[in-house]
């Protein structure tokens, strides 16, 4: 699992035990990484957001039932945002809106970032999602489901304002990561590499074959701030995660 901060170009990674993130320069250039966040228990931390803009990491910690954050500056102690959650397990971050989302047993959460209060969303999700992604353009939620009673993987949509859940694609095979491309396409890997998916059509695309790459960091050079909003740029990079335990490649899409 990999997550990016581009206004600092560094890239934060999540260690094969999943107990340690680590941060490193997005350039890949030999420096070494540093530890930002440790926890005590092996497999605890089940997901993590970079939030650049306000210069925090937001993670699930599964072994305890919390959300924490802390300084990307590593200068300060971790703080709880949310505890004695369900059995929390992906998160996804609205910076337009300073809300987070995360996902439950069966049910999503909304919260704020600023203040300890969240709602549950009505509609209740039939089966553990493997990511969830916010697009903030329109303002949707997206999620990796297994497949109701067979092989494989479904997305679906989640409409932060009207609280629907949409079916947009079934896939045959399990798919291991999904990320944002452009406004309408997103990136996913399986068993065959990497394709593209077209939210809007439901088209499919192959771009690499024979690489199974376990994660996808969004790099967005031109990223920037607007009248106190975020503007994404349609130019990305993507960088993948060959194996678990360490190396990184960096390639365009």
């Amino acid at each position: 699992m990999i997550r990016m901060d581009s206004l600092s170009g560094t890239l934060y990674r999540l260690d094969s035990s999943r107990t340690t993130i680590l941060a490193e320069p997005a350039e890949l250039d030999g420096e070494s990484s540093v530890a930002l966040v440790e926890v005590r228990a092996a497999g605890g931390i089940t997901d993590f957001q970079v939030d650049g803009w306000n210069g925090r990491i937001y993670w699930i910690d599964s072994s305890t039932n919390q959300i924490h954050f802390k300084s990307l500056g590593g200068t300060n102690s971790a703080s709880v945002l949310y505890r004695g959650l369900r059995s929390p397990n992906k998160m996804a971050l609205a910076l337009d809106t300073r809300q987070v989302f995360w996902s439950g047993g069966d049910q999503i959460f909304q919260g704020a970032l600023d203040e300890k209060l969240y709602v549950t969303l009505p509609e209740k999700l039939t089966g553990t999602p493997t990511s969830m992604e916010y697009d903030p353009v329109s303002q949707r939620l997206f999620l990796v489901l297994p497949r109701d009673g067979a092989t494989g993987s479904k997305v679906i949509a989640v409409d932060v304002a009207n609280k629907e859940q949409t079916e947009i694609f079934v896939h045959p095979h399990a798919i291991t990561d999904f990320a944002p491309l452009t406004r309408s396409t997103f990136l996913f890997s399986d068993k065959e590499g990497v394709k593209s998916l077209n939210v809007e059509t439901g088209e499919v695309f192959l771009k690499r074959s024979g690489i199974a790459p376990t994660g996808f960091a969004r790099y967005l050079p031109n990223q920037n701030r607007r009248n106190g909003n975020i503007s994404h740029s349609t130019s990305y990079s993507a960088f993948k995660l060959m194996s678990p335990a360490a190396s990184l490649n960096k390639s365009k899409y």
